[in-house]
């Protein structure tokens, strides 16, 4: 196995241990830092205010990534199958979310029921997952 495949291997077990909340301050961190850079002009360094957030940025990413890989690593070979498979539901559930959503009847009754079903559903494999997760 080459060392592009071994790291994609690497980068799937990751996000497939990281919950909702890591997920969602990641992302924001990753925006900060593309507005960083969108803010760049072509030439010119950027400013001093700007260079000091965008070192912050890199550094609480990276340091959010070592914190992933060490939860990955005390996490038994069950416990990821078993996190893995809750992702497979979330994604099914999330799939049947969409399916619900693109009959156009979300108002009716039927449809409220069936979408409340399904978050409660996504809340509880939700909470499993922290559960496991958890180090």
């Amino acid at each position: 196995m080459d060392l592009r495949r071994l790291l994609g291997c690497v980068n799937l077990l990751k996000n497939e241990v990281r919950t909702k909340q890591e997920v969602d301050a990641n992302k924001l961190k990753v925006n900060e830092l593309l507005n960083i850079e969108a803010r760049k002009q072509p030439g010119k360094p950027l400013s001093k205010l700007d260079q000091q957030r965008k070192t912050e940025l890199i550094t609480d990413l990276a340091f959010d990534d070592a914190l992933t890989t060490q939860k990955m690593a005390h996490l038994s070979v069950d416990q990821i199958e078993e996190v893995g498979e809750i992702n497979r539901q979330l994604r099914s559930y999330k799939s049947q979310m969409r399916g619900l959503g693109a009959t156009g009847d979300v108002a009716s009754a039927d449809s409220k029921q069936a979408q409340k079903l399904i978050q409660d559903k996504v809340a509880a494999l939700d909470a499993k997952k922290q559960e496991n997760t958890r180090s």
